[in-house]
């Protein structure tokens, strides 16, 4: 059987290559010999494979965009790997509008949930709930909490309120939670029945405790400072 790669022209070879199906296929190609493996290295294919892998995806760090100009294959793996990462960083926290809600242990009537509400960070440590007359005179405050970073994972305090678990969404997009509220960096809107689904994948049985009793991985003992 001949091999396509010596047959056929160089440039007809490497554009058969670009239309590979995925990246299963294209890893699996670029082990037949070192001529393929150069092939299905190519950026532009990585970064046709980046491009696709980011489409559907609410938050990609500008890094990995970058990154994919040159190193498409790199940033394609590494953006993955960040997509679990359970810590957030100042600027990530500050740079979205939140969509907010109260959740039905709150017992709020139905009337309450359906409303839109929104948090907004800002830089200086203070925060907005939108609109801003929901609760009049309530002034908000963060701070980022940094437990034991082997535990990867960090939290959000507002005011002293039982500070926000940080979990991720399918989607990328970040969510944070406590026993009474939920937060999403992407929008959802009040009656969109994935509020129930991101709820019941984070909530744990409550032993008494209700911070750190919220989730089995919250830290047992932890050693806070501010982020």
């Amino acid at each position: 059987m001949v091999d396509p790669c010596v047959a056929l022209p160089s440039e007809l070879f490497s554009y058969i290559a670009f239309f590979v199906g995925d990246v299963h296929d294209c890893l699996k190609h670029s082990l037949v010999s070192r001529e393929w493996n150069i092939t299905y290295s190519d950026n532009r294919l990585w970064k046709r494979m980046c491009d696709e892998l980011w489409s559907d995806k609410v938050y990609v760090p500008k890094v990995f965009r970058g990154q994919s100009l040159q190193h498409a294959k790199k940033a394609y793996f590494a953006s993955i790997e960040d997509s679990t990462r359970c810590t957030i960083t100042k600027e990530e926290l500050c740079d979205v509008f939140w969509s907010f809600r109260f959740k039905g242990m709150m017992g709020l009537n139905e009337e309450d949930q359906r409303h839109e509400l929104s948090f907004k960070f800002d830089v200086s440590g203070s925060a907005e709930l939108v609109p801003s007359n929901t609760f009049e005179n309530m002034a908000y405050t963060w701070r980022i909490l940094q437990p034991n970073m082997e535990q990867g994972r960090n939290f959000v305090q507002v005011n002293q309120f039982p500070r926000h678990l940080i979990s991720r969404s399918p989607n990328w997009g970040f969510i944070m939670q406590n026993h009474y509220v939920i937060l999403t960096s992407f929008h959802v809107p009040p009656n969109d029945d994935r509020w129930n689904l991101i709820v019941e994948e984070e909530e744990e049985e409550d032993d008494g405790d209700e911070d750190d009793a919220f989730v089995e991985y919250v830290i047992e003992d932890p050693d806070y400072h501010e982020g």
